[in-house]
């Protein structure tokens, strides 16, 4: 079981989201058409391994950029201005790549 953590403020504050699930490397979640799009500022990772974290580009709408990966335990507190955490996947070789 992994466990991800997600607050819509910098630094764990605003509207926060608990997600659990079984996911296989690469797989995980997207907050794209849902009120956490381009909302989840802060995050923790509760998962047994690593996570990656993707921003879904403004332009071509179906393609994410990498923000940065996260190990287990880790927290990561605001992100740069314009970057979201719309997508997060368990990656515990930090090797996926998600177009």
């Amino acid at each position: 079981m992994h466990r991800f953590c997600v607050w819509t403020g910098g630094e764990y504050t605003g509207h926060g989201l608990s997600i659990g699930g079984i996911w296989d490397r690469c797989e995980g979640w997207s907050w794209q058409g849902t009120v956490w799009e381009n909302s989840v500022r802060s995050l923790k990772n509760n998962a047994t391994g690593g996570v990656s974290v993707w921003n879904r580009r403004p332009v071509s709408g179906e393609h994410y950029e990498w923000l940065y990966d996260l190990v287990p335990g880790a927290y990561s507190g605001n992100f740069p201005p314009g970057k979201y955490a719309d997508l997060m996947v368990y990656d515990p070789s930090y090797t996926c790549n998600i177009p």
